[in-house]
């Protein structure tokens, strides 16, 4: 009897080590995947500005809009644009 109560607790040992493996991986699988994916996109996009401006920073608003700000002549203006729409839809100036 103290055979089969070791045999169990054992074999029970394994079968949790074994699980814990195979959460590790699957863990490290789906994080390598999200960080693997890369946005290709197929064309270029031109905010068409002038030679005296300079774009300073992009920050993504949300999964639609970014704002870009473009630093002309020591003044900063804002520029929402729509990523669907595929064109500039504000303009914030300071």
């Amino acid at each position: 009897m103290e055979k089969i109560i070791k045999f169990i607790v054992i074999g029970l040992a394994i079968l949790i080590l074994l699980a814990l493996l195979l959460i590790v991986y699957g863990m490290y699988s789906n994080i390598s995947s999200k960080s693997s994916k890369k946005l290709d996109y197929q064309e270029d996009i031109s905010l068409l500005l002038n030679q005296d401006e300079i774009i300073k920073k992009f920050e993504v608003i949300d999964n639609n809009l970014i704002l870009i700000t473009v630093e002309k002549n020591n003044n900063f203006i804002g520029y929402i644009y729509d990523i669907n729409d595929k064109k500039i839809t504000q303009t914030i100036k300071k």
